[in-house]
Formats: C-alpha cells, structure tokens, sequence
C-alpha cells in the first residue's frame, strides 16, 4: 500500500506514505490473520492514490461474521456513513477507496456493537475526517485495551475529547390501519424504551402549516402521498436514532415509501406492523371526525394494504393477543431480541421406564421432542394406543410443550414414507392431544398438509426440511425454494443442512441473517455432522439438544444444554458474570452451593461468592463492576440497598424490601433493578400443598420485614382473612397500614379466640428458631390439616413444626424456602430453568453436614 516495514529482533515498525497517497490492494487473502481485516478496511477506505480503479478486495474472512457482531456486515454500513462505497463479497468485503477530502463526518457517530476492534479501527479513520468522528459505546476498548483512547492522544499526537452523546438506537417505526393505536402505543412504547416519539402526521401538518385534510383537498391524494412519502425519507435520515416514529395508515399506498421502510427493515432496525381486529377500528373511526374520509369501504382498503403492511415491516404486534390486549411489556419484548431456546429430542422406544429420569435429562430446555418414529412397540412400529400411551406418561410426567415429531425415512427418521396417510393421521391425533408443536415435513402432500393447517387450533406447525444427502448449498437456489414452502406452511421454519467443513456454518448464518431481514418468522436453522456444531451454537430459536442420559443422539452432531454452553462462552457469546450474597452474617449461607451447582449443571460460565460486610457502600464497586451480573441480598441490607438501585418492582414496593438485584441489558443501557423472591419462595412452598378458597385464614407469626413477605404471599394466594402476631403492637399497627386492603387481623396472643373460633388452615412463621413463645394446640383445631411455613433454617425441625406435625399438619422447613426463593433468582438471573433436583440434593447434603 505505499508503506515502509522496519523490523528488529524486538520490533516492526509501518511507516505510511504521505497522507493521502496509500495505494489499493486489488485482493488480500487474510485467512490467517482474519480479526486484522478490519484495520486493512480503513485504510482501504482512504487507497485512492489517483488510481482508475480504487478497489480493495479482502477474501478469508467469513469467520467474522460471527464474532461480537457480524463485522462485515457493520464495516460496509459504517463505511457507508463516511461516503465509502463498501459491499460484502461470499467470504469478504470490497471497498472502492476515496479521497480524504471527501470523507463524510458519520451522522450520529460510529455504532461499535459493543465491538472493540470496530471502536479502534474506526477512530484511526476518524483521525483524518476533516470534521471529526464520534466513537459510540467508547467502553467497548476495556476488554482488551482500556488505554486505547490515551495512547491516541499522548502517543499518536490525537486530539479526543469526550462528548456527552447519550445512547442511540435505532429508530422503531410503526405502521398499520388508521385507528389500531399507533399513536398511543407509539408514546407508552417510546416511554419504556426512554426514546422520543414522533408522529408523522402531526409533523407533516407542522412543517406545512396546515391540515392534513385541508392539504388533501387543496393538492389531492396523490400529491399528498408524494409529499408524505418526501417527508419520511427526511425523517429517516435527520431522526435515525432514538425515536420511535408511527405512520399514517396510507404509507404503503405509495411505492416510494414502501421501498424507504422495505430498506429500513432489511439494514437498519425494526419496522412494526400493529394490528387490531376491523370492526373495534371501525367502532373507533366512526367516533374521529380529525381525519379525511376514505373514498372506499374500511374493509376493502385493509384487503389491499395487509400485503403491502407485510411486505414492509418486520415485527408484527396484534393488540388482540392476550386478554384485554398486550401490553406495553409485551410489545416491548417482542420488539427486543428474545433469548436462546432448546428443545431435547428423545430417543426412546418407551419413555415409561425414563420418566423418573425426566427431570434431568430435561435441564436448561424449554419443550420436549416425542420422536415418535423412534417409538417402538415389542420390536414393531407403535400402534395409536401406544402412541397415545406415550404420549399421555410424557404429559404426567413434564409441564413442558410437547413437540409431536414423525421424521421419515427420507428425511433421516425410521417412518415409512409409502404411509403418508397414517402420518397426517397421527399429526391429527396430536393436535386433538393438545400438542403444543407438531413437525410437519413439507415435502409431503400439499393438499394432506393444507387439510391439516385447517384444522390445526392452537397447535404451531414447525414446517421442517432436512437434507440428508447433504446436496444442499446455503448460498444455492434449493434452500431459497424450501424456505418459501416451509413459510407458507408453518410457524416456525427448520432447515438443515449438512456440513463438510468450518465454512458450511459461515455460509448458513450469512444466508439466516439475509432471510430474517425479509421474514418475520422464527427460523430454526442448523447444520449436521460435528463441523456443523457451530451452527448449532448459534442458532437461536428451538436448537435441538441431546443429554448423555439419553440412548442415542437424534442427529449426529448433536449438542447438551450444557456443550452449548460452554461453546458459546468459548467463542465469546456468553461472558461470564459474578454473583454474589451480600449480608452479615452470612459465612454458612447455602446459597452459593445452590446457585454454582445450577450454572455447573448448565454448563454456565458464572460464579457466586459471598461478600460479607455490615457497610452497604462496600459494595457499590462490587455492583458497577461491568462483570457483575446480579447477587441475593439479605440482613441488614434489604433495606438500605434500594438507594443504590436504578429501579425496584411492584412487588418489592408493596413490601418494602429487596431481596434479589437483577441487571438488564437493553436500549437505554445497564440497569440494576430490585426484586423481591421471598414472597414467592413461601408462595410456592403453599400453593401445590393445600386447595385455598374464601373460608382459608392464614396465620402470620412475626412483624419484620419477612413478615411483610409472608402477609404479601397470603394475599397473592387468595387467603382473604390474615391473622398477624406480634409481641409490640405498634407493628401490627404499622403492617395492617402498609397493607389496608389485606384483611389483616392483630393478634394479641397465639391463644386468642378468634383462633378457637375460626383456626387458620395455614401459618408462615418469621421468627428466629430461637424465639421464646409459646405455640398452642389450639392453633392447629381446623380438624382439617393445614400448612406451616417456617422461614427459620437452623435448627431444621422447630418447635412449630414439630407440633404442626403432630397434629396431622404438612410442614416445610426453612431451608426448603430458601430453595424455592433461591430457583426464582437463578431463573431471573439467567433465563434458563433451574436443574432443581440436582440443586436440592446439593443443597440437603450440605446443610445436613453443616
């Protein structure tokens, strides 16, 4: 490129040719030093030299595509913002160089994707931009290079300076009917994501002075969709980041503003159609005299535009979704990335004799495979009864979703293709069996398959291709074709293919991140054979798992719960985060072996300590540390934790305490929010134990703060009537105002008649083992058993228990709450299901031997 390389026995030295005089390359193979391309690409950028063709071509890189972030793709669209012309090559980039002079300074800075390399080699561009770079997200440089930003200034002679930006996301922009509530969901949504709301009718009549109706009949529709189409392409460069943007019902009508969102969806963020039912709208239009009538039929206008909504968004939003309509949370989540699901594919014969193993081999999963073609009866293919059998164990035996599965013979399964008929038969049978997923193979009949769609309920279809011969190009016009009839057919698509080397799984997830640009369904995509374990790494929707519990693998290459795992956090998917108990004392807390043995079950790379202190402020390092993914909190901290926290929830409110802080991640940045799973450690220790209905009285012993979890709990469980006990009176004072609505009784004495009267059926003790009271028998005279909950560990069986028991009462000791509580915060902390056998039998044999 022009330079001059020094090198020493200690040393090498680069040496650039005067500014502006670097040459282009026309191909570098950077195979062996593939995470250097980007470096090469910025200056590339700037190779123009006065050459005719300015073109750098770097190949060798796929590899890129699945580091932090997929770099190719983000160093074309950076470089695009400097007025670099840049696209991506099948395994690299192309750069057509231009001169300093006419490098753009990036409108809203650089978008790093939390990407160290991307931050550095875009400032050492940014130094020769005539109107000065801005680095977003400058934090990234820590993980490798946390003087970077220092040695630019004192040793590269660079001016940096800190800007106080904020944070930029793209922007969202809603589309849909007139009348489905853009507006108002576009403010609730903006709100919850800290983004500014903008709405592009109201800003058409502000900039133009005038009415959109006056506008219309003055200039006519067409010039009016000439103009709103002129708009919302300003818009979407002068307010790229950081709103969110609701339309006018006709956007779609006009083809240049279908192809601005169609581009917007593909390259830059989230375009969301949201729908409600026509004749709420129309209820709802007849009322709004604001806008122009519609020369035609509300019905037939939707008719004609839901195709073209389709085409343009890539998030769907139906208001309708859930009872009395979705809610901002909801809609948030589903504009936000959801997190990696699995699903373990069994291979027995009989699951009857695995069900006592079911609780393990189903660790870290989120539904259940019956492969049913694997099912065999004495030797023979199974009969329906059998099936049914099977099915019906499975069911007693797990709360998970089932996925009712027949993979043919064609497709690597054991059915028989020639009996097509008894397969639509069986996949009708599942449905009718409340299958929550049944998978349909798309290349058989297309009229047995639309018969089924028909009938198929609540049931989703995954619509499912394998390519056993492994003929199948990722990049080829065959995966195109089964991709448009596994959309058409299903919910969910599958493909897989079969890899014969590392690039297989490069090419896949190039081909899945185009697909998903242009379709709004999940897509399971993944490769066989062990090259092809990448693929399953990265896949994010239902990734197929195997456990070594089980017979056999259902596809050769396939991964644990806990491989995936583990391999992501090789690559760099899954950092590892520190946990920890804040308190004191807390040296014999069972927590840590409760939680390090669900992330060592589950492959997870995090670790939870204890870190015991009386001072709150030793641990504000500890929850700024970037590591920090969360800790349990117990005394004396409940309390004066909350200053420290960005927010607390409704349920640590009502209380007034905080046992648990989670840290999110989301658009508006790090957040560390309060939670409280006492409540629903007692909770769940009641609820599967006693049938609970408007004569149920609950009995809480104990007026601090874990009292407050007790009173909460009861309430939450229906009890309606809650007797409180406690020695000082004022507390009870305290507590029945802190919880008016809660039907809370004092208690003067556990001796009291309103007990001989009316017993309670269910007791939450919140009180030191220690405590000197006297526990009455009366207190257990329902004559119909009951429950007692006792929040004390140590010792393991209490007075109250002991004569709970006695009288025919169930009890749980303390420690069984901690458990509960404590599955609650991993659950929270990590998203994934808590292995909690193997956590319960660690935590037992601890405490027993403690």
């Amino acid at each position: 490129m022009g330079c001059t390389v020094t090198q020493t026995e200690t040393s090498t030295t680069v040496q650039g040719p005067p500014i502006g005089s670097l040459r282009p390359l026309p191909n570098i193979d950077m195979e062996t030093m593939t995470d250097a391309f980007l470096t090469a690409s910025v200056l590339a950028a700037v190779a123009s030299n006065n050459e005719e063709e300015c073109i750098t071509r770097i190949t060798g890189i796929a590899n890129q595509r699945v580091k932090e972030c997929n770099r190719i793709s983000v160093m074309v669209h950076e470089l695009n913002k400097f007025g670099v012309i840049a696209s991506e090559l099948p395994d690299g980039i192309q750069i057509h160089g231009s001169k300093i002079q006419s490098l753009k300074s990036p409108v809203g800075g650089v978008k790093c994707h939390d990407d160290h390399r991307i931050a550095m080699s875009f400032s050492t561009l940014g130094c020769v931009v005539p109107d000065g770079t801005i680095i977003r997200e400058k934090k990234c440089v820590e993980k490798t290079w946390p003087g970077w930003w220092d040695n630019l200034e004192t040793k590269l002679g660079i001016n940096t300076v800190g800007i106080n930006s904020g944070s930029h996301h793209d922007s969202i922009i809603f589309i849909g009917m007139r009348g489905v509530g853009k507006t108002t969901l576009g403010r609730e949504v903006a709100k919850a994501l800290d983004r500014e709301f903008l709405d592009l009718d109201h800003h058409f009549e502000a900039i133009l002075s005038t009415s959109i109706p006056k506008f219309i009949e003055e200039h006519g529709w067409n010039a009016f969709r000439d103009k709103e189409s002129e708009i919302l392409r300003s818009l979407l460069n002068t307010h790229a980041s950081d709103y969110i943007i609701a339309c006018g019902g006709g956007i779609v009508e006009h083809p240049a503003s279908r192809e601005l969102l169609k581009q917007y969806s593909q390259n830059h963020g989230e375009v969301v159609h949201i729908v409600r039912d026509m004749n709420d709208v129309i209820r709802y239009l007849n009322k709004d005299t604001s806008r122009p009538m519609l020369s035609e039929d509300l019905f037939n206008v939707w008719n004609r535009r839901k195709t073209l909504y389709n085409e343009c968004s890539n998030v769907d939003v139906n208001t309708i979704n859930t009872i009395g309509g979705m809610t901002v949370e909801n809609i948030v989540e589903i504009i936000r990335k959801t997190r990696r699901t699995f699903f373990i594919s069994l291979t027995f014969p009989d699951i009857t004799p695995a069900l006592k193993i079911m609780p393990t081999i189903t660790h870290g999963v989120d539904a259940i495979e019956l492969r049913v073609d694997l099912l065999s009866e004495n030797g023979d293919m199974p009969s329906v009864e059998y099936i049914r059998d099977q099915l019906a164990s499975l069911r007693r035996s797990s709360s998970l979703p089932i996925i009712f599965t027949i993979r043919s013979q064609s497709q690597g399964g054991k059915y028989p293709d020639t009996q097509e008929t008894e397969y639509f038969n069986l996949l009708e049978q599942a449905i009718k069996n409340g299958c929550e997923y049944i998978d349909v193979e798309i290349h058989k009949s297309p009229t047995l398959i639309e018969n089924l769609i028909k009938m198929k309920g609540n049931t989703k279809i995954i619509a499912s291709w394998h390519d056993i011969p492994g003929t199948m190009k990722w990049d080829g016009e065959e995966v195109r074709r089964r991709v448009r009839t596994a959309h058409n057919i299903g919910d969910i698509i599958k493909i897989v293919g079969r890899a014969k080397c590392l690039s297989d799984n490069f090419k896949l997830r190039e081909f899945i991140e185009w697909q998903q640009r242009r379709i709004k369904k999940p897509i399971i995509a993944i490769n066989m054979e062990v090259e092809g374990q990448l693929s399953r790494l990265l896949n994010q929707t239902l990734t197929p798992v195997t456990h070594p519990l089980l017979p056999s693998k259902a596809a050769p290459g396939q991964l644990s719960v806990n491989e995936i795992h583990k391999g992501l956090h090789l690559i760099g998917q899954l950092p590892k985060k520190k946990f920890y108990i804040f308190g004191n004392p807390i040296a014999h807390s069972m927590s840590p072996t409760l939680h390090n043995t669900g992330f060592e079950v589950l492959g997870l790379p995090h670790h939870y300590d204890l870190f015991e202190s009386e001072d709150i402020e030793a641990v504000k390092p500890i929850i700024e540390d970037i590591e920090f993914g969360g800790a349990s909190v117990t005394i004396p901290h409940k309390i004066s934790i909350i200053p420290f926290l960005d927010q607390i929830s409704e349920h640590s409110k009502l209380i007034g305490a905080v046992n648990t802080i989670i840290v999110t991640e989301s658009e508006t940045g790090r957040k560390l929010i309060g939670e409280n799973t006492d409540w629903l450690g007692i909770f769940y220790s009641i609820k599967p134990l006693i049938e609970i209905n408007s004569e149920t009285i609950g009995l809480v012993i104990g007026g601090g703060g874990t009292s407050r979890a007790g009173i909460y709990a009861l309430h939450q469980l229906g009890v309606h009537t809650i007797y409180l006990y406690n020695r000082t009176q004022a507390k009870i004072e305290e507590l029945k105002n802190q919880f008016p609505q809660y039907g809370i009784v004092g208690l003067s004495s556990l001796s009291d008649e309103r007990i001989k009267q009316k017993p309670p059926r269910i007791i939450v003790s919140t009180i030191p083992a220690t405590s000197n009271i006297e526990i009455p028998y009366e207190l257990f005279a329902s004559g119909k058993g009951g429950v007692i909950v006792e929040m004390a560990y140590k010792p393991r069986r209490t007075q109250l228990l002991e004569k709970g028991t006695e009288n025919g009462w169930i009890g749980v000791e303390g420690v069984q709450v901690l458990i509960e509580q404590g599955l609650c915060q991993f659950e929270e902390w990590t998203g994934r299901r808590a292995p909690r056998n193997i956590i319960e039998e660690n935590v037992h044999r601890k405490y027993n031997n403690s």
